[in-house]
């Protein structure tokens, strides 16, 4: 069994994306970095150098297309519909030649990994709009309180809030796969209307998320690390409406890494093949 370092966990996501971004482009499915990957993308050709995690998205056409179509070998989708051990709303695709040591946040095994979100369409009226996102906020809450592992780091106020959900959970007897069902066949509501806006509801920072639709709808390329990969070319309005000046640097104690708490191993008997991946 062999630890891996950040930098080696970095190497194998990269791995794990080129798969996926390969795969999008012989099946026409479009994806797009978003979140911090797409702030690396844009601010430094790559890994934000304090980050340690991938995020990519994809409209939910797309987004269905993709979970209908993919398969690898090596590297596993999981999806809440169809794995009972997982309960996130929206996707991961791990190595499966590595491993996370201990239990994770969101039920059953899991390797290096990718995260994908949806981006669906969203009321177009502003106060239906504004809650609708507030009780998918509220979902999200309740999931994060539900399977978070370690919260003594956390704010005291993101204590309390999580503490309190619990409590909800416990009392209306929520399972965790309900939450995320209830969360995802939500975000589908509105797939067939006719809306300007659209955002991942799914997770991430609520209103902030919100974006025109035609945002969404184009994408180029550009580099990311030694990959070259596509970004939203208004990649500027979805930033700043989350981020604001994305451009500038954080706080220096701000620059820490995010799951510094996951710690990935090898699988035994890959460790040679693993080793030729990260020494190429």
């Amino acid at each position: 069994m062999r630890e891996l370092s950040i930098e080696q966990v970095k190497l194998l996501e990269l791995e794990v994306l080129k798969d996926i971004a390969d795969f999008c482009e012989e099946n026409g499915i479009e994806y797009f970095l978003c979140g911090g990957s797409l702030i690396g993308a844009v601010r430094h050709q790559g890994f934000i150098p304090w980050d340690d995690d991938i995020d990519i998205a994809m409209t939910r056409e797309n987004y269905d297309k993709f979970v209908s179509l993919y398969r690898s070998d090596r590297y596993k989708l999981c999806v809440t519909d169809g794995d009972e051990d997982f309960y996130l709303p929206y996707l991961k695709v791990y190595d499966t030649h590595t491993f996370l040591k201990g239990i994770t946040d969101f039920g059953g095994e899991m390797g290096v990994w990718v995260d994908i979100f949806p981006v669906d369409k969203l009321p177009a009226d502003d106060a239906k709009r504004k809650k609708f996102v507030k009780k998918q906020i509220f979902r999200q809450y309740l999931i994060i309180a539900a399977t978070a592992r370690d919260i003594q780091d956390r704010k005291l106020s993101s204590k309390l809030v999580i503490y309190a959900m619990r409590v909800l959970k416990k009392l209306f007897g929520i399972k965790n796969i309900d939450l995320s069902r209830k969360c995802i066949s939500e975000a589908k509501k509105y797939s067939n209307e006719e809306t300007d806006k659209m955002g991942c509801v799914v997770w991430g920072y609520g209103m902030r998320e919100v974006c025109p639709k035609e945002v969404f709808e184009k994408t180029v390329f550009a580099p990311f690390e030694h990959l070259n990969l596509r970004i939203l070319e208004d990649y500027d309005t979805y930033l700043s409406n989350i981020y604001g000046d994305y451009m500038k640097f954080p706080p220096e104690e701000e620059r820490v890494l995010k799951h510094g708490h996951n710690t990935f191993y090898v699988k035994e008997e890959y460790i040679e093949e693993i080793e030729a991946v990260l020494n190429k």
